[in-house]
């Protein structure tokens, strides 16, 4: 078989193999990124250690994405902090916690 039917039988398959290849490698890509638990407000995966809090959308939100503002706040049912309310204390995020 010479170089030219080599590529003339086998081409299409090499092609469809690197195209599928790319295809899925894209797809683990997204897969990775839909997965991995993110900040409601800057959308930075959370890493093990990072100081956090629950949202009561659901969602999790860095406690610096939060800020130091008492607004930034709400109770557990999502009413705003009464005057004598502390801010709440963050915790650390694990993977093994979400």
């Amino acid at each position: 078989m010479t170089g030219a039917h080599w590529i003339e039988t086998f081409g299409p398959i090499l092609l469809g193999a690197v195209t599928l290849g790319g295809l899925l490698a894209v797809a683990a890509i997204i897969r990775r990124y839909v997965n991995t638990p993110r900040c409601i407000a800057c959308d930075e995966a959370l890493r093990d250690g990072q100081e956090v809090h629950s949202d009561v959308s659901g969602g999790i939100i860095h406690a610096a994405c939060c800020g130091p503002e008492r607004e930034s706040y709400v109770g557990p049912t999502g009413e705003s902090l009464r005057a004598d309310e502390p801010i709440p204390t963050p915790w650390r995020w694990s993977r093994d916690h979400a």
